[in-house]
């Protein structure tokens, strides 16, 4: 069998941030990988020259001869696998030359791509213009409340585009199309919900525990809504710690199709930006 899986190139929008310079680089990652697979499949076949003639009747003959050759061999109907391999040879040998190409091009682009995420371009504007944007991020029209979760603060790097700084970049796609749709929330704000203990004699205690949600979402009737962004869910040991949350959630009236909306992604996989969209536009907007 010759198979090959086709899978499509996705590209995304940010939203308020443009992230062009990762999705360039997770991108020459697939392609050079991609390159790796398909260089070790063109191993497999012999290199021929396939051509085909047609007579009056309709009838097709395929032929084949080695590169610099002119003698052609015909193809008998009983040699369909040699002539699928010579086919799916050229295709692979085609593929090599189309992801070759592709990564010469997305490396000249990233040699001239310049980051413009907010952080990069204040850096490089003169002092008297960083100081000032600096002075206006601390005022208080402007100030933008931050992560109230103490758990490593310093890997709060990506900064969305009103300032906010978030752990992952899927969470920094998510925050900007909040922001881009002025919708009211904020990030890891503490949440104070209670787990239930059973003693052996049957009593029962509560115990108080604080979880930080990625986004609180407030609606114009009071309510709330919880967006959880699992950004690691290919990791054995991330999903345990989620689940035993979920359940915490559970159990004090947080869950989908209420108030909790989880989105997820993993190493490799791209961003489902769409899908972000389609949650705020259905499942928060009409509700603002």
């Amino acid at each position: 069998m010759y198979e090959y899986e086709f899978k499509p190139i996705l590209l995304y929008h940010e939203g308020g941030a443009n992230l062009l310079r990762h999705m360039l680089e997770e991108e020459l990652k697939y392609e050079e990988k991609e390159l790796a697979e398909f260089q070790k499949k063109l191993k497999k076949y012999k290199v021929f020259n396939l051509t085909l003639s047609q007579d009056k009747r309709g009838f097709i003959r395929f032929y084949c001869h080695k590169p610099g050759q002119k003698k052609r061999k015909y193809i008998k109907k009983s040699d369909e696998d040699f002539l699928r391999s010579i086919a799916y040879g050229r295709f692979v040998q085609e593929t090599i030359d189309v992801l070759e190409q592709n990564i010469k091009t997305i490396a000249k682009l990233l040699e001239t791509v310049r980051d413009s995420n907010p952080q990069s371009i204040t850096n490089a504007l003169p002092i008297a213009y960083r100081r000032a944007i600096e002075m206006l991020k601390i005022t208080k029209d402007n100030q933008v409340i931050q992560s109230e979760n103490p758990y490593k603060p310093e890997e709060l790097v990506h900064e969305a585009s009103n300032g906010l700084l978030v752990r992952s970049l899927g969470e920094l796609i998510i925050a900007n199309f909040l922001i881009q749709y002025n919708i009211n929330f904020r990030y890891e704000k503490a949440l104070k919900l209670k787990i239930k203990h059973v003693r052996k004699n049957g009593t029962v205690w509560e115990e108080k525990v604080t979880k930080y949600p990625d986004f609180t979402i407030f609606l114009a009737d009071g309510n709330v809504i919880y967006w959880e962004h699992l950004g690691m869910f290919d990791n054995e040991d991330y999903r345990d710690t989620q689940y035993e949350k979920f359940k915490l959630y559970y159990d004090n009236d947080i869950y989908p199709s209420h108030n909790l909306i989880v989105t997820m992604d993993g190493k490799g996989k791209p961003k489902r930006t769409q899908e972000y969209i389609d949650i705020i536009e259905k499942r928060i907007l009409p509700y603002m």
